[in-house]
């Protein structure tokens, strides 16, 4: 078939043009650039498919050419394995590279009626283009075009419907698997999922999974309320209060208060929270700091030896008055 420059070639394939194929090319291995290309198209709208296909910068705003064959260019989705079924397609093969490289392909290459019921492709087809330069290079670049046609849309919502987090939508082609679980939302606790399962398939209905959960329970708090009273009940200073949740355990020290000493602890500084209130009072009497100072002065007062000078002292007077006694003795005796 003679192509003319400018003009669009419709290439239709039938099955009088079977050809014996390999379903093994390893034509990922010989391609130069791979992109994946997903195209929103189901067949079942028995349209046209107009995939836009990019061609690597080495390709763009060059003269380039390239030809599409039956047993060549397409290979099922994914695989190295040759698709029989593209029969009908269009395409420009003399372009002045641009960013994207533009095709058509009919409804019919993706619904196969020969088979009851219809086998309908809705997942896509590999595409293989060797791009010929106008300095006689190939460039060889491989497409994987996935059809885009079934969704998921998961949902995130309260106990009354409302919404917890914004929805998430997966998007795919019907008969891709899926697998979905609830999300940690912060401040929620997951109850149940409501819907479609949880994993499956995507199909040609829309399928919609709901995650409720219900708000997580704030922590119950209670007090301890701790008084530090005279013996009078007179605060001395500030009231406290320690907070904790219910079940917990506290223990409270009483405080040091300069001039007060503690003398009675009322209610327990060591226990748990409970759900009510509890009281604490820690009992201090004023010490009175000016008997402080006078026992001091009267019972701390300390006997020394005597020592030194002092001991010469007595000495001295002693042998003093043992003199004068002699002396007077003497006097006495001599009358």
């Amino acid at each position: 078939m003679k192509f003319i420059k400018g003009l669009i070639a419709l290439l239709v394939f039938t099955a009088a043009n079977a050809i014996t194929f390999s379903n093994s090319l390893s034509v990922q291995a010989a391609a130069d650039y791979y992109y994946q290309v997903d195209v929103n198209y189901s067949p079942m709208s028995f349209t046209q498919v107009n995939p836009d296909v990019p061609l690597p910068e080495e390709l763009q705003n060059v003269p380039i050419s390239y030809s599409l064959a039956l047993g060549k260019s397409f290979f099922i989705y994914g695989t190295d394995t040759i698709n029989t079924k593209m029969n009908t397609f269009t395409y420009n093969n003399n372009i002045n590279g641009a960013s994207n490289n533009s095709m058509k392909y009919s409804w019919s290459n993706f619904i196969d009626t020969s088979t009851q019921p219809a086998t309908v492709n809705y997942l896509g087809f590999r595409l293989v283009i060797e791009y010929n330069t106008v300095a006689n290079k190939t460039i060889t670049v491989m497409y994987d075009i996935k059809f885009i046609n079934a969704e998921l849309t998961v949902n995130y919502q309260n106990t009354n419907g409302g919404t917890v987090t914004s929805a998430q939508t997966i998007r795919g082609s019907v008969g891709d698997s899926y697998s979905v679980q609830p999300a940690d939302i912060s401040g929620y606790d997951f109850v149940r999922a409501e819907g479609d399962p949880q994993s499956g398939f995507l199909g040609t209905a829309a399928q919609v999974v709901t995650f409720i959960y219900e708000a997580t329970p704030l922590p119950l708090l209670s007090n301890v309320h701790v008084n530090y009273i005279d013996e009078a009940g007179n605060n001395i200073i500030p009231i406290k209060s320690f907070q904790g949740e219910v079940g917990t355990d506290f223990n409270i020290q009483p405080e040091a208060i300069a001039g007060w000493e503690l003398v009675n602890t009322i209610g327990n500084p060591i226990g748990q929270f409970t759900a009510a209130d509890l009281q604490l009072s820690f009992v201090y009497k004023k010490v009175d700091t000016a008997d402080i100072v006078s026992n001091t002065s009267t019972n701390n007062d300390i006997t020394l030896p005597v020592t030194g000078e002092d001991n010469l002292s007595y000495t001295i007077a002693g042998l003093l008055l043992i003199s004068g006694t002699g002396f007077f003795l003497n006097k006495v005796n001599k009358k």
